[in-house]
């Protein structure tokens, strides 16, 4: 069970319950019906929906320990690219909704909601922690560039699939023909009226929905803490007592050593540094309690969570229940190589 307890984690799960109820719908509702083949290509889409997220988790574990130029790197981010579309696709399901005269419309349109829910959260999950592995290297403004054409890309391809009924899987069985199709309508995009209104429509409605989840985020990161109940913090590395690193007078003055404690997890070497990440391990800290929870903001900082700075490690900080004692405890979990 610990090993469920970072948040990246926990969303997954979440993400899974998520689809697992789509697909309950579908089932009762196939079921009510009398028939699976109506909408069938709902759980199919879900699939590969799901699959930009594989590929961009996939990517992050190979930049821990590999440069982003490398084959590797480079082949999981062109597959990322290729099956992010499928993600933001099924918003254009929607339309299917007239084709088939069911049992209830109403239930109908709340199993495509939660399908299409689903599958755009999954996008934009994996276009976030893309996001942020491109903030680690580039400047914000760059990394948001990069979102934008992402996102444009997308909606192109959501045209390219709904109108010209190409898939993903074309890039591979038929690129000339998908090909020949794409560049007759960009060299005479004033002949293809419908292209542009689609393109525009759907970046504009992708870009400021995802700007309002980073935004989000970046707002929930940074909210008080005050009211939150956990106030014991873990450390394991360069924050332990007896240092003299820069923070542990501000340590000292807003924290009270409680004793040794007993962190899940493994430890990373990081040069002088060291980092760790949620495991079965056990690792040897020391937990206190804190005194005033203003300090975590500093905390974090120190720990650049967050980072933008390609020279630095980043972490995060997630609540982990020790194995000795059994308290819940904020740690700072390795997030990979800047």
């Amino acid at each position: 069970m610990v090993a469920w307890r970072t948040p990246r984690k926990q969303f997954l799960l979440a993400l899974l319950t998520s689809s697992l109820v789509s697909l309950g719908l579908f089932a009762y509702g196939a079921w009510r019906n009398h028939s699976f083949e109506e909408f069938s290509y709902l759980p199919w889409n879900l699939v590969l929906a799901w699959l930009p997220l594989i590929f961009a988790l996939r990517l992050i574990a190979i930049l821990k320990r590999k440069l982003w130029s490398g084959w590797e790197g480079l082949a999981l981010s062109v597959l990322w690219l290729v099956f992010l579309p499928n993600s933001f696709y099924m918003i254009s399901d929607f339309i299917h909704l007239e084709d088939v005269k069911r049992v209830n419309v109403l239930y109908d349109t709340l199993m495509f909601t939660s399908f299409i829910y689903t599958g755009v959260a999954l996008g934009f999950s994996s276009l976030y922690l893309i996001h942020v592995q491109l903030r680690r290297r580039l400047m914000a403004y760059e990394a948001s560039i990069w979102v934008a054409i992402t996102l444009l890309i997308s909606s192109l391809a959501i045209y390219i699939g709904r109108d010209l009924r190409w898939n993903s899987w074309a890039v591979i069985t038929n690129p000339g023909g998908l090909l020949f199709d794409i560049s007759n309508r960009l060299q005479h995009p004033s002949s293809y009226p419908q292209m542009i209104m689609t393109i525009a429509v759907f970046f504009i409605v992708l870009a400021s929905m995802y700007s309002l989840l980073w935004r989000g985020i970046g707002l929930l990161q940074r909210q008080p803490l005050s009211s939150r109940p956990v106030r014991y913090i873990a450390f394991y590395g360069t924050l332990k007592r007896n240092g003299k690193m820069v923070m542990h007078p501000i340590l000292r003055e807003h924290l009270t050593y409680l004793g040794h404690c007993h962190i899940p997890g493994r430890l990373y070497k990081l040069g002088r540094l060291v980092g760790m990440e949620a495991s079965n391990g056990d690792v040897i800290g020391e937990l206190y309690r804190l005194k005033d929870m203003q300090v975590l903001p500093q905390l974090d900082e120190y720990e650049a969570v967050d980072n933008v700075d390609p020279t630095r490690p980043g972490f995060s900080r997630v609540l982990v229940e020790l194995s000795k004692p059994k308290v819940l405890a904020w740690v700072y979990f390795y997030d990979g190589n800047a």
